[in-house]
């Protein structure tokens, strides 16, 4: 096997990948018999997406801003090129419950950049950013990219401190051992490798050796990186061996080695000089006969070849991209063997500034800033990337996760891997690369299921891209709830001129697709039978995001490292930034004591001003049916001729939404709603209306149902009639960067995060960036993550200096 076979395998594939892209389905693409062929072939029905997200900074406090940019990937090419239209990030508690969701929809440039507000009530802790698409979520927990993030206040910030450094405990921990090619040959000398972990699931050092049945030692071992390790040995037949593990606290275990097969087989790895060599180790009763290698490299099968095991396979590095290439070892259509390694194409894309490390700029002076991106060949490369500027005397950037250790390795791994950076930052590569070929022997992990493959069994998605936003639902009967089909359903976006209508299918299915509009807008729904009748149910569909317990429950990495902690001046500059910010100055309070009279508690901020206050019990006693003639009988309004003033200077609000729409405020008045449903009715006239929506209102008749109390809204779900407002598209923002050419500003200049760009664009190599900088003279560190044209993510770290 050499080089121009290899290639010309690849250029095959590659044709043969493009002529099947267009196609959608199994059935539209050819069927063929080869190996590589089906392996595309499933590529191409289920193609998977990557996704890495990059924040401003690492840390923030109550109130804060998280800035962030999602690359979100073909996982074979590396572009950010997927059909998926929205991208779902969410702030989680260290409890696993949900803080904030947004949801961002892919900008003009096929970026995905979006903000999420930190609510001031919020304990500290360690919070995860979880971000996802619909599609994403066929691959469960792998289809999701977790990100720490800190969130402190003063007063948590020395507790916080304590417990990063409380010792592991090791009194339970557990050593795994994982031969290499997935089987312990008996009578060949076999490489194992092993991790040791504590009860938590974090890494501890081990070392030891191995024994026979008589006790007899073996070899020794000792963990060389985050309690993984290998050793070497010949396995005799029919003899069982013994692991004594010790750790560092003085803890001792034993553990039992697989039994050595001597009717198998196992790849087996070498790297020597830039070149991988296959081979094949055999125990003595493995039938004779000829097998099939197959590789493949994110994603893309690259190589399908018979081959003789007596005979080793050599490829040289430089053929591949960089990432976890998976070699498969087939017999008679049966995978027999695997072995994964990472392909390290290190100094692919690198990145250059015009200013030197050295260089100093005055307080809320203009830098400008050339940046360049090149590949190996010292040629301009274009690509997309995000960046960020952040004060190092307040904190630096998370070094444990970065685009490359993220939809390189950590996205193909199985388990969570502490620090996962350090595999790329390390400048011993020697050791780095030791340390990988570890860890694949032990997390690799592949998507893949060969065996079905094979006989041409292809996995299809589950859930589709989101390509647009959808509503759907069901209309049935009112007591048996048996499905209506050819209803009528229509639906209204409030506040916009699209009012459409569609027709529900033999099950009583209906769905509205191939619109969008942002956040907070509501929809009504409404449904008839075909003769006109409105005693039908109409029910709309929740919608599908992650869940947030049990295997779907963030696993980020926890530990921190030292270059990633906070200053203990941090959080008070960014709680004096946060309350200049804008010409108002806020005041944060600290924890008080209230030793007075209990304050009343209002159930919605209109009763406090309210004319009148209507309660639940009072409303049921009512004999009155329709809202509308209940009010009227109750207050004296009448809300269609209130005292002759025009119809827009009347507002009425359904569970603290203003509603906009004739038909709707017709609907509810005139005995649409049932009055059993609400909870509390404030009425609001004149000069009690100056507080709210801008002044310019003299009648305000505010209705809180049973379900809509604390912002729920409200769940209609024995009528025809549905009001609701779900998850709408984030508008997008652009962060405030101060321009001091044309601003004269006397307020400090107080930011942590000095600048933020998220769709830096590189073209011909080239791109250029301006910020100012701020009052407090220090060290800037600017982070560049993207990815090239050529491919390949890359990760760029320097400083500036401020004085």
């Amino acid at each position: 096997m050499n080089a121009r076979t290899l290639l010309g395998t690849i250029f095959v594939s590659v044709v043969f990948a493009l002529s099947v892209q267009a196609q959608s389905s199994v059935s539209d693409l050819p069927e063929d018999s080869s190996i590589i062929n089906r392996v595309w072939k499933q590529n191409q029905v289920f193609p998977r997406e990557k996704i890495y997200a990059m924040t401003d900074k690492s840390a923030y406090i109550p109130g804060d801003t998280i800035w962030f940019r999602s690359f979100l990937v073909d996982a074979a090419t590396m572009k950010e090129n997927s059909i998926s239209r929205y991208m779902y990030a969410e702030l989680i508690s260290p409890t696993d419950t949900l803080a904030q969701r947004v949801k961002v929809a892919k900008g003009k440039d096929g970026t995905f950049c979006g903000y999420l507000p930190i609510p001031y009530r919020i304990h500290s802790g360690k919070y995860t950013l979880r971000c996802y698409t619909q599609y994403s979520q066929n691959w469960e927990e792998k289809g999701c990219f977790n990100r720490p993030i800190n969130i402190l206040t003063k007063e948590k910030e020395g507790k916080e401190e304590t417990e990063k450094r409380q010792p592991k405990n090791t009194d339970k921990f557990h050593v795994g051992f994982y031969p290499e090619g997935g089987t312990l040959i008996a009578g060949q000398l076999c490489r194992i490798a092993f991790k040791a972990e504590a009860e938590n699931g974090s890494d501890i050092g081990v070392h030891g050796w191995i024994t026979d049945e008589q006790k007899d030692t073996v070899c020794r071992f000792q963990a060389i990186h985050q309690g993984m390790g290998d050793f070497s040995f010949i396995p005799k037949p029919g003899m069982r061996y013994f692991a004594e593990c010790h750790t560092g606290q003085g803890e001792k275990k034993d553990f039992a080695l697989p039994l050595a097969d001597e009717n198998a087989c196992a790849l087996k790895v070498e790297r020597r000089k830039g070149n991988i060599y296959l081979s094949v180790v055999k125990g003595k009763g493995f039938p004779e006969g000829t097998m099939q290698l197959l590789a493949i490299s994110r994603e893309r099968p690259i190589y399908a070849q018979t081959w003789e095991p007596e005979k080793y396979i050599s490829f040289p590095d430089s053929l591949f991209k960089s990432g976890i290439m998976h070699f498969f070892l087939l017999k008679n259509q049966v995978v027999i063997s695997k072995r994964s390694i990472f392909i390290a194409q290190r100094g692919q894309t690198n990145v250059h500034f015009n200013k030197k490390p050295d260089s100093i700029f005055k307080r809320r002076e203009k830098v400008d800033l050339e940046l360049t991106l090149i590949g190996k060949d010292k040629k301009p490369l274009n690509g997309t990337a995000a960046l960020t500027i952040t004060d190092a005397a307040d904190l630096l950037p998370d070094s444990l996760q970065t685009i490359d250790s993220e939809l390189l390795l950590s996205s193909d791994l199985k388990g969570t891997i502490e620090d996962p950076a350090w595999y790329f930052r390390n400048n011993d590569t020697g050791q780095a690369d030791y340390a990988l070929d570890v860890l694949m022997r032990i997390h690799a992990w592949c998507r893949y299921d060969l065996s079905s493959i094979l006989k041409s069994d292809y996995h299809t998605p589950a859930i589709l891209p989101e390509t647009s936003m959808t509503i759907n639902g069901k209309v049935t009967t009112r007591i048996r709830r048996k499905p209506i089909a050819q209803a009528t359903v229509n639906m209204h976006a409030q506040g916009y001129q699209d009012i459409r209508n569609t027709l529900t299918d033999a099950n009583g299915h209906f769905l509205f697709d191939g619109f969008e509009y942002p956040d907070s807008t509501v929809y009504m729904l409404n449904t008839t039978k075909q003769n006109g009748k409105t005693d039908i149910v109409l029910t709309v569909d929740s919608a599908n995001y992650l869940p947030l317990k049990g295997k779907y429950a963030p696993k980020t990495n926890m530990q921190t490292a030292k270059d990633n902690l906070v200053s203990v001046q941090y959080v008070d500059k960014a709680i004096r930034n946060i309350s200049t910010d804008g010409e108002i100055r806020n005041y944060l309070l600290g924890d008080i004591t209230v030793t007075a009279r209990k304050p009343r508690v209002f159930l919605t901020r209109y009763e406090i001003a309210a004319d009148k206050v209507i309660k639940e019990e009072q409303i049921h006693k009512s004999g009155i049916q329709d809202v509308g003639s209940f009010i009227y009988a109750t207050t004296g309004v009448d809300f269609f001729n209130f005292r002759g003033s025009a119809f827009n200077d009347r507002v009425i609000v359904l569970d603290d939404t203003k509603i906009e729409d004739d038909e709707t405020i017709k609907w509810i008045m005139y005995g649409g709603m049932n009055k059993e449903d609400i909870q509390q009715i404030e009425v609001l006239k004149g000069l009690k209306c100056i507080g709210f929506f801008g002044g310019k209102c003299n009648l305000i008749i505010s209705i809180t149902t049973k379900r809509g109390e604390n912002g729920k809204g409200a769940d209609y779900t024995d009528t025809n009639f549905s009001y609701f407002m779900p998850l709408g598209v984030q508008e997008p923002a652009e962060y405030y960067s101060p321009h001091y050419d044309k601003e004269n500003s006397k307020q400090p200049d107080l930011r942590t995060t000095i600048f933020w760009k998220p769709n830096v664009r590189f073209e011909n190599g080239k791109a250029n960036i301006s910020f100012y900088t701020a009052d407090t003279s220090s060290t800037y560190t600017i982070l560049l993550e993207g990815i090239a044209d050529n491919e390949e993510p890359f990760h760029f770290k320097n400083t500036i200096f401020n004085k």
